[in-house]
């Protein structure tokens, strides 16, 4: 028995992001890193904040592209500034322990505090 989806409206962009999230998982596609990691960084560069912060974390972990500290901390600032809760936390953490950037724990604490603040403005 066959169970039918609910209809949902997405943006060419939002396609484009869910496909390049699969390309990610290996779901149904041959991985490409090229084509994934330009996906991202197309949609990333025009302010999408769930693109932006895939990539940062590919170039933390250096997964589809070398490891970049420098890069991996701008995707993922700039997301956090949109208030992607991920993104908030990694920039976080990354203050607490020291890595890519000056440990800093004030800092450390206003980003690891952000996405529960945006939980209870949400609830």
């Amino acid at each position: 028995m066959e169970t039918e989806l609910p209809s949902i409206n997405l943006s060419d962009a939002e396609r484009e992001i869910l496909l390049s999230y699969a390309y990610c998982l290996g779901a149904e596609v041959v991985e490409n890193a090229d084509e994934v990691v330009g996906f991202f960084r197309k949609y990333a560069d025009a302010g999408h904040a769930f693109a932006q912060t895939t990539l940062g974390n590919m170039y933390l972990a250096g997964h589809w592209v070398e490891k970049d500290e420098a890069q991996a901390i701008r995707w993922l600032r700039k997301s956090a500034e949109q208030g992607d809760p991920e993104a908030q936390y990694q920039i976080g953490n990354l203050y607490r322990t020291g890595e890519g950037l000056e440990k800093n724990e004030a800092e450390a604490a206003k980003w690891l505090t952000k996405p529960s603040d945006q939980a209870e403005i949400e609830e």
